[in-house]
């Protein structure tokens, strides 16, 4: 049952006419889909209905056992609510993605508008993917460093400590903690948790969020907020202040047949321009979304100087242990930790990513090759995803039933070859993750806190 004071607000942004609609539309059944990665190629969904706003998303006709898909362990998709997807639409129309940016995800997440976003950036471009909760912070790497790009951060950090360091992003997506509204269908729970006093309580929390990182937004950057919300005290009101401040609001393109509402809120002689996916009349989610530009510069400038850096450079003349696992380690700039572990970080934007890494205590910069080890190194999980691994590494494909096994951390039947030493595990051409062959068995390097427990 939808809670009665929902019901009752009747602040969905609708007009009355369409209400009992919407609120049917919400015991229906949730649409499934996916994002494909353009960089991991599948032809597995590719006669399926497309997402209209996003080319490289697609619904499924019924859910499938994603867990028991070795396609999905390999990153060559990942599983979003179509509504979200918007947010490339957006990114596409504010931004020179083929230029050279800087872009804070801030709630970031399970990752995956960090995925998404990062899969649109170009290679001397980064993205600081955020995420407050530690614990989270676990998943949202495993997904980013399965997309395959280099050109990220992962920081465990509050909005305030982001917003301490001024005009540092050309964008900051901010998909905010909310009531969950939009999510009434697909999540039964977020019903019963829903109530007029957390509504208050929520938009509460996102005027602190929106009021600490604004700071580190550039001049003429863009401010990309979303919720999974219908309502206005937590999309349209938290925005009040910023319009107030100098922010102007962003009017995108939008095809009338994606039945997208945009709504048009009169502030003080200025318009915000939102954008409502109502249930009953898209395939997804309720989801709110706007842009706002930052038209004014910061009064004071703040930057960060490294005393006790993390990441210690590697010289060129002992980087040759890199050959094997490097397509070409020259578009990188190498790094080790004291527990002797690599990260590569792409070289055009090295300074940048290495600064803001260590500024903000970074969780992961760029790829984490592995761990040195005399003179091998053990390959870091994160390394069979990349895209930036030597094409002649030793491969092992696997088929469907031995990948599962090496997803599970089980025994794999293929035949051990010849040579020894480490192999990528493959399935469809895609990495999974290393194996090591030895005499007379392999050894599985799935790290034990990713492996499937259920099939």
């Amino acid at each position: 049952m939808l809670p009665d004071d929902f019901i009752q607000s009747a602040d969905f942004g609708l007009p009355q006419s369409q209400h009992e609609l919407f609120l049917k539309a919400l015991d229906t059944t949730s649409p499934i889909s996916i994002r494909l990665n353009p960089l991991k190629e599948i032809t597995t969904f590719n006669n399926l209905p497309a997402v209209p706003w996003e080319t490289q998303g697609k619904y499924l006709p019924k859910r499938i056992s994603f867990t028991t898909d070795a396609n999905f362990w390999s990153g060559a998709y990942y599983v979003q609510e179509a509504s979200s997807m918007f947010l490339g639409e957006v990114l596409r129309q504010v931004l020179p993605i083929e230029k050279d940016l800087k872009i804070l995800d801030l709630c970031a997440a399970p990752g995956g508008k960090s995925t998404h976003i990062l899969s649109l950036l170009s290679e001397n471009s980064f993205l600081i993917s955020n995420e407050i909760m530690r614990q989270r912070c676990q998943i949202l790497s495993e997904n980013m460093a399965r997309l395959g790009k280099p050109n990220y951060i992962i920081t465990n950090q509050n909005a305030e400590n982001i917003g301490k360091w001024t005009s540092i992003f050309d964008a900051i997506v901010i998909d905010a903690p909310c009531s969950g509204e939009g999510m009434f269908r697909k999540d039964l729970n977020s019903r019963q948790e829903w109530s007029a006093e957390n509504v208050e309580m929520c938009a509460e929390r996102q005027q602190n969020i929106l009021a600490n990182i604004v700071p580190s937004l550039k001049e003429n950057g863009f401010l990309i907020y979303s919720t999974c919300t219908f309502n206005s005290v937590e999309n349209e009101n938290n925005l009040v202040e910023l319009l107030n401040e100098g922010f102007e609001s962003i009017r995108l393109v939008i095809d009338g047949s994606w039945n997208i509402i945009e709504t048009a809120t009169k502030i003080n002689e200025k318009i915000l321009y939102g954008y409502r996916f109502y249930p009953h009349l898209v395939e997804g989610e309720g989801f709110f979304i706007t842009c706002l530009r930052k038209i004014y510069k910061e009064n004071s400038q703040r930057k960060p100087n490294i005393k006790n850096p993390n990441l210690l450079p590697i010289p060129l003349k002992k980087q040759d242990f890199l050959d094997t696992w490097l397509e070409d380690k020259s578009k990188f700039k190498i790094y080790t930790t004291q527990k002797n572990e690599i990260f590569a970080i792409p070289f055009q934007s090295s300074e940048n990513m290495h600064l803001w890494g260590e500024t903000f205590g970074a969780w992961q910069t760029g790829i984490r090759i592995g761990t040195r080890k005399h003179e091998d190194i053990e390959p870091a999980p994160e390394l069979a995803f990349s895209l930036a691994l030597n094409k002649n590494i030793q491969k092992i494909e696997l088929d469907e039933e031995n990948a599962l096994n090496f997803l599970r951390k089980n025994d794999i039947s293929t035949l051990i070859p010849d040579k020894k030493g480490w192999y990528l595990a493959t399935f469809n051409g895609l990495g999974l993750g290393w194996l090591k062959a030895l005499p007379n068995r392999w050894n599985n390097y799935y790290p034990a806190q990713w492996k499937i427990k259920h099939l």
